[in-house]
This record gives C-alpha cells, structure tokens and sequence, in this order.
C-alpha cells in the first residue's frame, strides 16, 4: 500500500511547496484527527492538508523550488478549490489582464420602470400626468424638428436673417456641422458680438445690412428692448403685454438688401435654411426674395409670426402664410414656441417647407416623431 505524500498550498493557489513525506504507517484519511483538524481549516481560497496525486511518479521530491500548478501534468484537480477551477475555466478570466466588460444595468432598469409605470398609475388616479421635461422641451425646438426632417449632410447654405447676437447661428453650426451659415444683422452692437461667434467658428459669415424688398437705406428703429429693433415704426394703436420695451429711443440709418442680390452676389443656388426674424419686415424680405421663390431655391423657412398688431405696417399673420403658400407652394408643417398672454395667442415660430421638399421631409418624420403628436421617439 502507497503512503501518500502531503504537500502545502500557497496561499494564492497558484504555488505549492514540497514537504517531508511521513515514513510511519498513517490512518485513513477520515480518521485522522490531524487531517480532519487539517482540512477544516480554511484559507483565502482552498484548504490546508495532505493533498493526494494521481500518479506519484510525477510528484516532485523534496528539495525542489516551488513550482506551478499548472505546469504538473496528470496531477489531481483537487489541488484546486472548486472557485479557483470555475474562475479559471471563465472564458472572461483566462487573461487575467483583459478587463471585465461593464455589466448592463439591465436589474436597475427594471426597477425604473418599474418605479415610473406606478407613478404614473399613481398619478393617473388623481387626474395628473408625468412627462418628461427634456422630451417636451425637444418637441417645442424647431430646430430640433429641423435637424429630424431634414439631415446634417444636406444642409449646406443656412441663411440666419435677423441674427441678433449670433446664438441661433452658432446653434445652427453645431447642428449641422457642414453648412455655412450667412449671419444678417445691421444693428452695429449686435453685429459686432455675431462677429466674435464667427471668429470662433469660420462657418459663420456675418453680414452688415438688412434683408428687405429693395436695395438701398432704410431707417432702423432702436427701442427700449433692443430684441424688438425694426424696421417699421412701433404701432401707438398696440396692445401687446410688452409695456415700453417697444418704445422708440433713436433711429439709424442701415444699408438694405434684398435677398435675391444677395444669392447672385454670393453666386448661392439653393439654401437649405431661411430663417426670419425681423419684427414684422418679414414680408417685405420675402418679397425680395421672389425670384428665389419661383425657381424653388429655398427649401424651408422659419419665420416668426406676430398676431397682435405691435409695428405700423406689420402684415396679417394670414397674408403672410398666403403669399408662401399660395404663391410659391410652401407648407405649413407645424408652430413652435407660442407665446401668449391672458390666453391669446401674440406670436409664434412658423416652419413651412417646399412641396418639392416635403415628400422627403414627411417620410423622416414617420421615423422621428409620434404617429399622433409632435414628441421625438
């Protein structure tokens, strides 16, 4: 009968080192008190004891450096704990040095859903609605919905008429990475800050002047909210909710231009993007644009609507709609940041597309929004 030979493992599992094997006749292993002492007590991994080979002709003798595991043929499996065998056996631990991929939150997602499925049940008890703040905000964008209807890489000439400070020219760059954005303004502060948003970004071309339906000068006026400068004077028969912001202060001369001189001057074919935000001239401007119009240059257009009379000349939110729909077949595809007071409607941004562009607008906006309202999927 072979005597076993005992051999101690490494506290990492890894290493084992020769021991003096015992000459005198040994008990079972069951009934030794020693090894029972020996296998109940535990390490890091594995346990402690007399751990028996398969073959001892492989074992090494006594005096040999420590050597791994893993380079002993025919050896038992028991020179493993069972952990040890799974995590090495681990497709994802058997290079220790490749990282664990990130676990998906799929258990913390169930319980959010869970989570928001009751509040809303909770609150739909009570006749109240949760909604999302950010998803609502997207919805009332219209260049959120521009960006949707109409993608990065076919925008290429955006044209921002009334651009103030340069905020919605530099908006524009961000979302449409390609495109050349043509910045009009003729107030001198205003001009100057689009000016430092050009300098940091060299898409942005600003431009001194004012769009209308001729070429020429014109007086503009600069009320108490600088936002509200026009080129109309402010009406004295307005109700608006504005108070004195659109009381005039002074008048400047600025040069104006229409927009067909300035496609031809800057040899423009087409433009993706004319948005329009001049207080009330916006008619004049598209007037100006007439031969752009009739020859489909432009494929969409976002103008501000005014509904309550607050300039002398200010055309009727209806005319205005009638002169692009009817007269150069623009439709209207939805109203964006409504502003109202005491429950009326005073102003609002109109997005109108081309009838050559619509077709392709509409199908990207099945994939974009709710089949019965104007929240982005």
């Amino acid at each position: 009968m072979h005597s076993h030979i005992g051999r101690k493992i490494h506290r990492s599992a890894r290493y084992y080192f020769p021991s003096t094997p015992r000459s005198s006749p040994q008990l079972p292993q069951s009934r030794s008190p020693l090894n029972r002492r020996r296998r109940t007590r535990k390490t890091g991994i594995g346990r402690i004891g007399r751990i028996p080979f398969s073959n001892p002709a492989h074992c090494p003798r006594n005096g040999q450096i420590r050597t791994k595991l893993t380079s002993l043929p025919n050896c038992s499996s028991k020179l493993r704990s069972p952990l040890q065998q799974r995590r090495e056996s681990h497709p994802r631990t058997q290079n220790s040095k490749t990282p664990r991929p990130l676990r998906t939150p799929t258990r913390l997602s169930k319980m959010l859903n869970l989570l928001r499925k009751s509040l809303q049940a909770t609150l739909a008890r009570f006749g109240m609605e949760l909604r999302s703040k950010s998803l609502h905000e997207q919805a009332d964008d219209p260049y959120n919905a521009l960006f949707h209807l109409m993608p990065e890489q076919e925008a290429l000439i955006i044209i921002d008429a009334g651009a103030s400070i340069g905020q919605t020219s530099a908006k524009l760059a961000h979302l449409y990475p390609q495109a050349t954005i043509h910045a009009i303004e003729p107030h001198l502060p205003f001009f100057e800050q689009v000016q430092s948003v050009a300098n940091e970004n060299p898409r942005i071309r600003p431009h001194k002047f004012a769009l209308s339906n001729y070429d020429g000068t014109a007086s503009l006026h600069i009320n108490q909210s600088e936002g509200s400068n026009s080129l109309l004077p402010t009406s004295s028969q307005r109700q608006d909710p504005y108070g004195d912001l659109l009381d005039t202060s002074k008048e400047i001369e600025v040069r104006t231009q229409t927009l067909d001189t300035f496609l031809e001057h800057h040899r423009i074919e087409r433009v993706d993007i004319l948005k329009l935000d001049l207080q009330g001239s916006e008619l004049p401007a598209l007037k100006g644009a007439s031969k752009a119009l009739e020859r489909g240059t432009i494929r969409a257009i976002l103008c501000e609507v005014l509904f309550v009379e607050s300039y002398e000349g200010q055309p009727n939110p209806s005319t205005l709609l009638h002169h692009l729909s009817d007269f150069h077949s623009f439709v209207v595809f939805n109203l964006y940041q409504p502003h109202f007071h005491h429950g009326r409607l005073i102003q609002a941004d109109v997005l109108l597309l081309h009838s050559d562009f619509l077709p392709f607008a509409l199908e990207r906006a099945s994939k974009s929004f709710h089949a019965h309202s104007n929240l982005p999927l």
